[in-house]
């Protein structure tokens, strides 16, 4: 969550080092919240604050994206946990270089989720993919296709819109878990998330 005047600081230095260094053409946030305000009161000031960072993005050439949350973290990291919010956003900050990172985890359970892709298809700028199970910890994710994602069926629907920007393995894992990632070797794991990727691509999990 932290403090408004902090965060903002550090996505302008984000910015100013992507642009200046030629890091990348894209940046990834999460909005955080303003504590004590409901979503609709919050919203104008995460437009006046998005849309100065996308002027100040767009002086490097460099595209924003928000990403929604699963909202067993909004009130927390994020006040948008659906395509739909993140788009009300986009919409009221009217720039050009502000778009959607759609990470599957996040939202694949939600009933919308596939005529969320086919609305939204020229929004989505960037894709995460991991895998889910029940829950043991706020940091529990998993290889693709090691999970209950119907990881095939989401990376084809997307594909059928013409999505052609790439797919980000994002994972998270507590090391006190007893299979945890962190515990095995990242070669090994990096393969098992190459293999996962590509038995979902093929449509055969």
């Amino acid at each position: 969550m932290g403090d408004l005047e902090s965060n903002r600081k550090s996505l302008y230095q984000s910015v100013k080092l992507v642009g200046e260094r030629r890091i990348g053409d894209r940046i990834n946030t999460i909005s955080g919240v303003i504590p004590g305000q409901t979503w609709n009161e919050a919203l104008p000031a995460m437009v006046r604050e998005y849309r100065e960072l996308c002027t100040r993005a767009a002086d490097y050439g460099i595209r924003i994206m928000i990403e929604p949350l699963h909202p067993v973290y909004c009130g927390l990291d994020s006040m948008f946990a659906s395509l739909d919010e993140a788009a009300r956003l986009i919409d009221g900050v009217g720039a050009e270089n502000l778009g959607i990172t759609f990470d599957l985890w996040h939202v694949w359970q939600r009933p919308s989720v596939y005529e969320d892709i086919k609305k939204y298809a020229g929004r989505i700028w960037a894709v995460h993919i991991s895998d889910w199970k029940p829950l043991r910890c706020a940091v529990d994710r998993h290889i693709p296709g090691e999970g209950q994602i119907p990881l095939g069926k989401l990376l084809r629907a997307l594909e059928e819109t013409g999505y052609d920007n790439g797919y980000l393995v994002e994972f998270f894992s507590d090391y006190l878990l007893p299979d945890s990632l962190w515990r095995e070797d990242m070669v090994n794991v990096l393969r098992r998330c190459r293999k996962g990727f590509a038995k979902a691509w093929e449509g055969s999990e």
